[in-house]
């Protein structure tokens, strides 16, 4: 069984994808911006895709639930004295995540954005969305008890006479 973190990646940047045709680069966050002289390179404008808060709650045997905020931190590189652009990107991720969901995980409702206005020539926004995540542990090794057969007595001895006969008057 495939790891619900990447299923939960993997969905979020297909959408992204798919509906945002604009973006060049969609990869996992590792705070490219900040270390970018270090990183790969990528082309602009681009999306990261970041789990920046899990909070689990278990519910019944070894099933869990998790809270998730997932960030999407949009870059976008300008040379003009002020760029707007960026903000049609920042409503087309929105459009394209906003209550989206699949049967691994519930509707994204975005909960807030942050500008990071410190670097250089890139412009920086995050939108955070959260999610539920159900999750349990893959089956493989562990122990399942079955009930192979079931025994029934059918003997009753009832010793009252209306609950016997079924003749009460009330």
């Amino acid at each position: 069984m495939a790891s619900k973190f990447k299923i939960l990646y993997q969905e979020i940047a297909n959408k992204l994808k798919t509906d945002v045709p604009a973006l060049k680069t969609i990869r996992l966050f590792n705070n490219q911006f900040n270390n970018e002289s270090r990183e790969n390179a990528f082309a602009y404008p681009c999306a990261f895709i970041e789990f920046r808060r899990i909070e689990w709650a278990s519910l019944q045997r070894s099933y869990q639930t998790g809270s998730i905020t997932v960030s999407i931190h949009i870059g976008f590189e300008e040379y003009k004295t002020e760029e707007t652009a960026i903000f049609d990107l920042i409503h087309d991720v929105f459009n394209s995540l906003q209550g989206f969901q699949t049967t691994d995980f519930t509707s994204l409702n975005r909960t807030g954005d942050v500008q990071d206005s410190n670097h250089d020539n890139v412009i920086v926004w995050r939108t955070d969305f959260e999610l539920m995540l159900p999750d349990q542990p893959d089956p493989i090794g562990k122990t399942q008890t079955t009930i192979n057969e079931l025994e029934i007595q059918r003997d009753l001895d009832i010793d009252n006479q209306v609950i016997r006969t079924g003749d009460g008057n009330y």
